[in-house]
């Protein structure tokens, strides 16, 4: 018989297909491995002339213990305003809250390294920005409907749940560090648990000399010149929440940064924008004042 699977504890209504269920006054019981009970409150016989084979129970709100932890299995139970019963066991299988016990660095495909480093158990760290692959380990998880693992505000494109207990990503493209693991399966997802997993990428110009950045890491980053990257523009700001550059020559002209550039400030030098002086915009030129 088709069964209802990975439902969350509470949904709109349950509809039950069977015989000889009568026109009124049938009960619905759901059963838990666990023991514990849920009575439907509104129990409807479908009208017309399948009255005796469809039960709609409304307003389905099952105060599971065991279900908010782990998937649980229920049976569901009609019995007939004669006495007469009949149950389905298993029936409907409750999602249940997905849980990360621990993570652990894959090889990416067509790889034989890792692509992170296990700082322990909720941590994996020095993983590269792009083809990240790694596994979680963990209750609730499922083959059946969507199984999702985010990274922070990174989605994994690829994901493969092979049982309810272990699940791997791989293709994973991301920049940071602390960023939260997270699964989410049937819209239930583990972010509420109090233990953190975490995956930080890592700059892989981060260990070339210079302030190099780019897929081949050969384009200076913004605000730095010279064939090395090595020198940064004048009065150079940068943001402390993104940390970008925000402003060169002090906000008031443009550097000539890049690989072959001078590193000199064209200062503004108009009257909506000031007249600022060389050679790093930071006062204004003579026979002029003022904070603008």
């Amino acid at each position: 018989a088709p069964l209802a699977v990975l439902c969350p504890p509470a949904f709109p209504a349950l509809t039950v297909r069977g015989r000889h269920f009568g026109t009124a006054g049938a009960a619905l019981t759901l059963r838990a491995a666990s023991g514990e009970e849920w009575a439907c409150p509104a129990v409807q016989h479908a009208a017309g002339t399948a009255d005796q084979e469809v039960l709609v129970c409304s307003g389905v709100d099952v105060p599971f213990a065991a279900a908010a932890t782990s998937p649980q299995w229920a049976a569901v139970e009609v019995q007939t305003a004669e006495g007469l019963s009949h149950a389905l066991d298993p029936a409907i299988l409750f999602a249940g809250q997905p849980t990360i016990t621990s993570v652990h660095p894959l090889a990416p495909k067509g790889s034989t390294g890792f692509a992170c480093s296990m700082q322990d158990a909720r941590s994996l760290v020095d993983c590269p920005e792009t083809e990240t692959a790694f596994a979680v380990t963990g209750r609730g998880f499922s083959q059946l409907v969507g199984t999702a693992i985010h990274v922070g505000p990174y989605p994994c494109p690829f994901v493969t749940p092979h049982n309810t207990t272990y699940a791997e990503c791989h293709g994973l493209v991301g920049a940071g560090s602390g960023h939260r693991v997270r699964v989410v399966v049937a819209d239930r997802s583990s972010q509420t648990q109090a233990e953190a997993f975490s995956v930080s990428f890592t700059d892989p110009c981060a260990k070339k000399a210079g302030a190099w950045t780019g897929p081949d890491c050969n384009i200076c980053q913004d605000g730095w010149f010279g064939a090395e990257c090595a020198a940064q523009c004048p009065g150079v700001s940068v943001s402390a929440a993104t940390g970008k550059v925000v402003a060169k020559c002090h906000g008031h002209g443009l550097c000539d940064d890049g690989r072959y550039g001078t590193g000199l400030c064209a200062c503004n030098d108009d009257d909506a924008r000031g007249h600022w002086a060389a050679p790093d915009c930071a006062g204004c030129q003579p026979t002029y004042g003022g904070a603008n």
